[in-house]
């Protein structure tokens, strides 16, 4: 193999290595972010203090089991706040979908911050009842 055939080897592992040194440092800089703000959260999470203010949820009118899942992410996205869910447009409901917010309210009341369900409808209330939760 001739010397320019080597030296552009080189230079190729060489920009391979860089490459990979610059994407690691740019991760490992975002996972520290990340878990600074991770931290932060939860800090607030157990004085029960937040900048964050008031906010509402408002659910979506069928609370079936592929509602379950984005539920519990757009809680957790609004965790350390207080929280009215709006119930008003609500016309089936799940054991699920129940079983998050019911998890969801514990965690905001050890958390330290309300949480409360606004303009429940009759079928959001029976639907609850019938799943021995009752919202009175």
């Amino acid at each position: 193999m001739s010397r320019a055939g080597k030296t552009s080897k080189s230079r190729a592992k060489k920009t391979t290595r860089s490459t990979r040194a610059t994407r690691t440092k740019s991760t490992k800089s975002a996972k520290t972010a990340s878990s600074a703000k991770t931290a932060k959260t939860a800090r607030s999470a157990r004085t029960g203090k937040s900048a964050k203010t008031g906010k509402q949820l408002q659910l979506p009118a069928v609370l079936d089991l592929t509602a379950a899942a984005p539920l519990a992410k757009s809680l957790l996205s609004r965790r350390g706040a207080e929280l009215s869910v709006d119930a008003s447009r609500v016309n089936r409901v799940g054991a699920q979908c129940l079983q998050v917010l019911v998890a969801a309210a514990e965690t905001w009341k050890t958390d330290g911050v309300g949480l409360r369900l606004v303009k429940p409808t009759p079928e959001f209330l029976e639907g609850s009842r019938l799943l021995g939760i009752h919202l009175d």
